[in-house]
């Protein structure tokens, strides 16, 4: 008797559902169920099926959607004899419905003031944001993260966490040129809520573990100078307490800092607890066709807050990104250039030193030529610091991508007629002076290309596709050559009612001195009865012949799949 792998899940209704606007919910039905449900059964042969012979699998899967007067709460379910197992349905609820310029926030949400502050963490609890004209305010408060639960039968905690909560708030004010726009977040773990003694699960997993606390601060804003010229930037202060149980307090009389004292009121602040910032400004320049934006980027190493899953911190950067349209918008660049590095305390071994590039052009040529180009350039060079290193660990590297992208299409009453071609260019270089002997070990060089056509027939809805592909990938040591080509034909009967479609590709590889040779084939067919009822049919066979210099090896499989899905 076949063994039944059930998962049934809920899927998170808070990122279906930003706010659900109340005056509309009110018009809505009161209960709604839609959604899908299919069955489907997959039959395998040949020399590379699965052991125990050939293979019949049948599979009941499911995505019905329950609506609440337009709330809707998706959910999902697989049926599969692929073992035995079951897992409680993982359901994350959330709602913010909206009544003009109110909106209240309820259950799992993910909000974001500034992303160095409350950026998009899910937060459980409960918040409302309102926006009166060109006024705005928002506070949140709740859960940030869930305690780790004891593992009763290994006697650990993996991975550690707290119960962490948090309470976070912005005002500012949005017009159609200029806004500002200050948040804060203050969240800290409850040493308690693990249940345990610290001290022991520091010993088990080597490393001390902490329940800390944070404070972030940013203030955002947009100012435009001129009718031609903007200005707008973002400082985050971030302050945190790596332990929140270290006696060893900071005595504020002596602190000598103002802003020391009043984040002592909102949170313990001791010996572990330290300062970050961060800052990115950036002025422009626009006109009806050209624009000019200099940026400037610097985030403090470690820099972190508890309302952010990451941030990219110990980075400077200056980027010069200017952006303009020739021949009546016809031709669109948009383009930069910047210098990067990190260590910005000197701390560490090695500065990388990065220099990067870019290039993206879209030109509309005609009506019917469209062509897409994009150039990147990504450098790379450490620069010895506090301790000089050997210069086979340095990091000397370029990396150079240009992809062109050409669309060519026809279409008139009787046929539509489209060709579509793509080439990739990579190459990665390593100038690390240690292997200029050999420095061709150190260069490696990618290319892609492709070639499509197709032509479909409006009156007959009879179409057919050809298409030929080619990758290589050439170094010292490796030498990796693939090309093939493939054709389609699909034909739809009776106002798409029932359609068929055959496939074939053909595919060569070769590395070094070993080929292989790979041959996919298949027909498909689909009908439809009604808005309701969808039937599917499919017949696909493999051949893989793999040649070495003593050997040819030979695999074959044949699939069969007949699926059925209802749709409510």
């Amino acid at each position: 008797m076949k063994k039944i792998f059930l998962i049934l899940i809920g899927c998170t209704c808070a990122n279906v559902i930003k706010a659900q606007d109340i005056q509309q919910m009110v018009k809505e039905k009161p209960f709604k169920f839609s959604g899908s449900l299919s069955i489907r059964n997959v039959y395998m042969t040949g020399s590379n099926a699965l052991k125990g012979g050939n293979q019949n699998s049948i599979m009941l899967s499911g995505s019905p959607t329950i609506s609440i007067y337009g709330f809707d709460i998706p959910l999902s379910f697989n049926l599969s004899p692929q073992g035995q197992s079951f897992q409680q349905p993982f359901n994350q609820f959330g709602a913010s419905p909206k009544y003009k310029w109110l909106t209240v926030h309820a259950g799992y949400r993910n909000i974001s003031y500034n992303p160095y502050t409350l950026a998009g963490h899910t937060m459980f609890g409960v918040g409302f944001d309102i926006a009166p004209k060109k006024f705005r305010l928002g506070a949140m408060y709740g859960r940030l993260a869930t305690a780790t639960v004891l593992d009763t039968v290994n006697q650990s905690l993996q991975p550690i966490s707290f119960s962490r909560k948090g309470i976070a708030g912005h005002i500012g004010y949005v017009g159609k040129k200029n806004m500002v726009d200050l948040s804060l977040i203050v969240a800290e773990d409850d040493s308690s809520s693990i249940g345990t003694n610290l001290s022991k699960i520091s010993q088990r997993y080597g490393k001390e573990i902490t329940p800390s606390g944070n404070i972030a601060a940013g203030l955002m804003a947009k100012i435009q100078i001129t009718k031609n010229i903007f200005w707008e930037g973002n400082y985050a202060l971030s302050i945190y307490t790596r332990d929140l149980r270290n006696p060893s307090l900071l005595d504020a009389t002596n602190s000598g800092s103002d802003i020391r004292n009043l984040s002592k009121k909102l949170l313990q602040i001791n010996q572990s607890t330290e300062y970050y910032n961060a800052i990115q400004t950036a002025i422009g320049f626009k006109v009806k066709s050209f624009g000019l934006r200099l940026r400037y980027l610097r985030v403090q190493p470690e820099f972190k807050t508890m309302g952010a899953y990451f941030i990219n911190s110990d980075v400077q950067n200056i980027t010069l990104m200017p952006s303009f349209s020739l021949l009546k918008k016809k031709i669109n660049v948009n383009a930069s250039i910047g210098v990067q590095n990190d260590n910005l305390n000197k701390l560490k071994r090695t500065t990388a030193n990065r220099i990067i590039g870019s290039l993206a052009v879209n030109a509309m040529l005609s009506k019917k030529f469209l062509v897409n180009a994009n150039y990147n350039n990504y450098s790379i060079n450490q620069v010895p610091n506090v301790q000089r290193i050997a210069d086979t660990f340095r990091i000397t590297q370029a990396t150079q991508n240009i992809n062109l992208t050409p669309i060519y299409t026809i279409t008139n009453a009787k046929r539509t007629n489209s060709i579509l071609g793509n080439i990739n260019f990579n190459t990665l270089n390593d100038f690390n002076t240690s292997y200029s002997a050999t420095a061709q070990n150190r260069t490696l060089n990618t290319i892609s290309a492709l070639l499509s056509f197709k032509q479909n027939f409006i009156a007959s809805k009879f179409g057919y596709t050809i298409g030929a592909n080619y990758n290589a990938i050439s170094g010292n040591v490796l030498n990796d050559n693939n090309y093939g080509g493939n054709i389609g034909i699909d034909k739809s009967f009776k106002n798409d009612v029932f359609t068929i479609g055959v496939t074939n590709t053909v595919l060569v590889g070769k590395r070094n001195n070993n080929t292989t040779l790979t041959i996919n084939a298949g027909v498909q067919a689909s009908s439809k009865i009604g808005k309701m009822h969808h039937f599917n049919v499919g017949v696909f066979v493999n051949n893989t012949q793999l040649k070495s210099a003593t050997s040819t090896n030979n695999i074959n499989y044949l699939r069969g799949d007949l699926s059925y899905t209802l749709n409510f």
